[in-house]
């Protein structure tokens, strides 16, 4: 469950499965930009799918909090309105080691990320395509066979 709360000294509390967190308006101000660039939309564009003026969408990304009901509009148009207010992404919950493998997956270029993709789903799946060479056996030192695939 998610509430977002104005607090009386103009905070928002974001408040997820019963642990609190205030959030900074300039950090949703700078997600918030850097959603539309994503969508690769002007402020008017933008703002246009929010219901707003384009005054109004300055104003949210100079720093003002938007209204929940902003927010979900545009999270219907395709912005993540989760991230915009929190910075996580729903999902978040990777491990460091995960977290790390997809920052690394991230910065290869395409033909690093397709190998290291075929490589994952062949290990899932354990085994070998049709067309692909075959493995050599591989003997330990009391001549028995590593690979269960070999003969």
């Amino acid at each position: 469950m998610c509430q977002i709360v104005v607090t009386e000294h103009s905070d928002l509390l974001v408040v997820i499965n019963s642990q609190a967190e205030i959030i900074d308006s300039d950090n949703i101000a700078g997600r918030l930009r850097a959603a539309r660039n994503a969508m690769g939309l002007s402020q008017r564009d933008f703002a246009g799918l929010g219901g707003v003026t384009l005054n109004t969408q300055h104003r949210y990304e100079a720093g003002t909090f938007p209204p929940v009901e902003y927010l979900l509009r545009v999270g219907e148009a395709g912005a993540d309105w989760y991230w915009i207010v929190t910075g996580r992404r729903i999902g978040d919950a990777l491990s460091q080691e995960e977290t790390a493998f997809l920052d690394a997956f991230r910065q290869m270029d395409d033909a690093g990320r397709a190998a290291l993709l075929l490589v994952a789903q062949r290990m899932v799946s354990n085994t070998p395509q049709a067309n692909s060479v075959t493995p050599v056996s591989m003997a330990l030192h009391d001549g028995q066979s590593d690979y269960k695939g070999a003969k």
